[in-house]
């Protein structure tokens, strides 16, 4: 991973804090609603670590699979190949559907 791990780690951590805080929240039987908010609140930073995480794969990875010469559709990450073994009307091999 190329993202800035100590971003993300403090990200996740702080994520694992606030659930760990909202099951407390549950076994108190606390109300609906601020359970609801703390949920919200942790969604929040799981999505911004995983954009950090995304981010850094299309600047890295994904630019250093398209600048490298293309040997086989076989050692690209399967991260980002769609294999669907489709042709074009021409009767061409297609290798991806909706990578990105």
């Amino acid at each position: 991973m190329k993202a800035d791990h100590a971003q993300v780690n403090r990200l996740l951590k702080t994520a694992r804090g606030q659930i760990d805080g909202i099951l407390k929240m549950v076994e108190e039987d606390r109300y609906c609603l601020d359970i609801s908010s703390q949920i919200m609140a942790a969604q929040s930073i799981l999505k911004k670590a995983n954009r950090m995480v995304l981010r850094a794969h299309m600047d890295c990875c994904v630019r250093e699979a398209v600048a490298s010469p293309m040997r086989s559709w076989r050692s690209w990450p399967p991260c980002w190949i769609s294999w669907q073994n489709k042709t074009t009307p021409a009767g061409e091999h297609l290798l991806f559907d909706g990578c990105f």
